[in-house]
């Protein structure tokens, strides 16, 4: 029996710079595969190319690189507040009070959290105003606790959805962003750790400390900050021609990519080949870069769902942003699978609790995913370690995971147009 499906839409992104929270998507699960961060292999740096596993994919390796939002749409992002705020949604004076004193902090520090004059209270939630001191002397244990609470809420979006630094050196993700070695090492004794990553939330704190316009911009952009993985097929004569094609041509469903192959392997003294190649059109062209905003007509950008049910389409559909539309898509249109997986499998990452989607990618080989983390414009399509991918997604629970994969042969009739509003 095939597991039942319901779709919302795919969780947000760093919503204060963004402007955008996503809607958490719906997903019903029955039969599904658990991942434990534990068994993530360590952390990789850039600077060095990477062999892949091998597999049917062929000989691959990568290496990492960093995107960030061209200047074009760093213009359309308003500068945040200086104040840093933590805002505690329903909760009551004595509940927050409790939450510090857990803390374990020294007696001076604890004082300064609870000093009333810093908090605003009303009936629907406690509001703290945190000193300049109180930000820079929280340990780190007591910062990621008090920030574990604080992103259950979107009135926190700093919290919710935090700078989050894949590879955990804060001076190699910052390098050559035009930021001071001050305000880089700020950045720095404030990142918390998340998963097997660093996580980064003290955005009004550092934007207080910096003194130049020019500066204040490097920031901004900076913080847009995105890695991602180019990977490369190495090809060569004795290469096994007929597996490699069968495996990127996806039981025909990408059979476009042979005639590349078929090239690259003809001519002589060219021994590797961009993946990007051997992606379906539509991925093709969005790989490595950033929705126009254009494609925010519909009054929706393209989140990680429109990303992965267009991943085979050769002209991308709007009405995979709908929600219902969606879930009868991918329910007629694909079956659940487990792992190993193959080329163009979309891969689902579940609350276990809820039960709900909140993310989905593309298996392309190995360990290594298609994905768009979030909805906003400034969020761009990559390759990412599906490790992590999901030290970034597993945040306080241990999520599940399942996979989807499209049939040979789909119609377009089980899935009727969606109206939009002029």
């Amino acid at each position: 029996m095939k597991p039942s499906l319901r779709f919302p839409v795919c969780l947000g992104v760093w919503c204060a710079l963004l402007a955008v929270l996503a809607r958490p998507d719906a997903l019903r699960s029955q039969d599904a595969i658990g991942l434990s961060i534990a068994d993530l292999p360590p952390v990789e740096f850039s600077k060095q190319v990477y062999q892949a596993n091998p597999g049917p994919w062929g000989d691959l390796e990568y290496y990492y690189t960093y995107l960030e939002a061209p200047d074009s749409l760093i213009d359309l992002v308003a500068v945040p507040s200086q104040q840093t705020v933590w805002r505690f949604m329903g909760k009551t004076p004595e509940e927050v009070k409790a939450l510090f004193n857990d803390l374990q902090l020294d007696d001076r520090l604890l004082a300064e959290l609870v000093e009333r004059s810093i908090w605003y209270i009303n009936d629907e939630e406690v509001r703290v105003h945190p000193t300049a001191d109180a930000i820079v002397n929280l340990p780190m244990p007591a910062r990621q606790s008090i920030f574990a609470v604080l992103r259950q809420w979107e009135e926190n979006p700093f919290h919710r959805a935090p700078v989050i630094i894949e590879s955990a050196n804060v001076r190699e993700w910052f390098a050559d962003t035009g930021l001071s070695p001050e305000v880089a090492g700020t950045i720095e004794s404030l990142s918390y750790k998340m998963g097997r990553s660093l996580a980064f939330s003290d955005v009004p704190y550092v934007l207080g400390k910096i003194t130049t316009d020019a500066e204040e911009r490097s920031f901004m952009k900076a913080l847009t900050r995105t890695r991602s993985l180019i990977l490369r097929l190495k090809v060569s004569p004795q290469m096994d021609f007929e597996q490699v094609a069968d495996y990127w041509t996806a039981g025909y469903k990408n059979k476009d990519i042979l005639p590349i192959l078929e090239s690259v392997l003809r001519t002589q003294g060219v021994e590797r080949l961009d993946v990007a190649h051997l992606l379906p059109p539509t991925p093709r062209k969005h790989l490595y870069t950033y929705p126009p905003l254009s494609a925010g007509m519909s009054g929706r950008y393209p989140d990680c769902f429109w990303t992965s049910l267009n991943f085979f389409e050769f002209w991308p559909k709007d009405r995979y942003s709908d929600p219902e539309a969606v879930d009868r898509y991918t329910r007629s249109n694909f079956d659940p699978v487990k792992a190993p997986y193959q080329f163009g499998d979309m891969i689902l990452i579940i609350n276990p609790e809820s039960q709900r989607a909140y993310h989905s990618c593309i298996y392309l080989a190995d360990d290594i995913v298609y994905t768009k983390n979030g909805e906003h414009i400034l969020r761009p399509w990559i390759l990412m370690k599906f490790g992590d991918l999901m030290s970034r997604y597993a945040v306080d629970k241990q999520p599940v995971v399942q996979a989807w994969r499209k049939r040979k042969v789909s119609s377009d009739s089980v899935i009727p147009s969606v109206e939009t509003t002029p």
